[in-house]
């Protein structure tokens, strides 16, 4: 629905354009929509989910060749296969281990894009209806619509759009983007650990020491869980395949629960959008429509 607002959109601002640049430009707007939607992204994931599954299932060794690309999953599924090949084993906890992960992940970007695709119904929804009262009022009063007024209220409503688009994936990626950072040093750490990588080069390579520069005081009870781990696991050797998995269950649902604060932000980002443009373009017209009956 998005994508065919964009393309409304584009149209009537370069309806005087050419034709090719006018294809140009409206083909980057549909694109510009199947990434806010997020379609290139959910895509990439069911295709991971359906060759980890197939490789578990059939329990052979997987090419690297036509691997979707998904956030740090798919660097790390390269790395099993690599250690299916030097080491010659199934691989197969990590292999169910990435897929849990992925799973959860699944889960969890469904629930934001629910809240991306009812943010947009909802101000479909209120375009509508304004623009019902628009051709109400014209019919009953036997008047026309101005072109300009038109374009300015498509225009001050699509911007709206693409504000709560923009903003709504900024706001994501301020709320959530430690966690990635966290998902992605847990899981490669677990992983290297299993293939039986030397302790050193699986601490360097999964990036772990990074999440103890994080200043975030809401990360410190898992921050200084890791620490200890980490210590016993240098010193003594310790197994923590066991405290990884706590540690990556703690962290999934600190996720949820920010979920719910990120949810009261989206709140605030709906109203303001809605009083800002959508409102906006409906006082426009309230505007132009007393100004010409007075001035009739």
């Amino acid at each position: 629905m998005l994508i065919y607002c964009f393309s409304l959109t584009g149209f009537l601002v370069l309806v005087f354009s050419n034709e090719d640049k006018l294809m140009k430009k409206l083909e980057v707007l549909i694109e510009l929509g199947r990434k806010m939607l997020g379609f290139e992204q959910i895509q990439a994931r069911a295709k991971l989910g359906q060759k980890l599954s197939s490789d578990l299932l059939t329990k052979t060794s997987s090419t690297q060749t036509s691997l979707p690309k998904y956030k740090f999953y798919t660097a790390l599924l390269e790395e099993i296969y690599i250690f299916k090949r030097q080491l010659g084993t199934s691989q197969e906890q990590n292999l169910k281990g990435l897929r849990l992960g992925l799973i959860q992940d699944g889960k969890f970007e469904k629930k934001i894009q629910a809240e991306l695709l009812s943010g947009y119904w909802q101000f479909i929804f209120i375009t509508a209806i304004t623009w019902l009262f628009v051709y109400l009022s014209l019919v009953l009063l036997d008047r026309s619509l101005m072109f300009g007024l038109a374009l300015k209220m498509v225009t001050i409503q699509s911007l709206g759009l693409l504000c709560f688009g923009f903003t709504f994936h900024a706001l994501k990626k301020h709320r959530f983007a430690e966690y990635e950072k966290w998902f992605f040093a847990l899981y490669s750490l677990k992983t290297f650990l299993q293939a039986a990588k030397p302790v050193s080069l699986a601490i360097k390579e999964s990036g772990v020491g990074q999440l103890f520069q994080s200043k975030k005081v809401s990360f410190l009870p898992l921050r200084q869980s890791l620490e200890e781990m980490i210590f016993r696991l240098t010193k003594d050797g310790a197994p923590i395949q066991e405290d990884l998995k706590f540690c990556l269950d703690e962290l999934w649902f600190k996720q949820e629960c920010d979920f719910e604060a990120f949810l009261k932000h989206l709140m605030g980002l709906k109203l303001m959008i809605i009083l800002v443009f959508f409102l906006g373009a409906y006082f426009l017209y309230l505007y132009s429509f007393i100004s010409t009956f007075m001035g009739a």
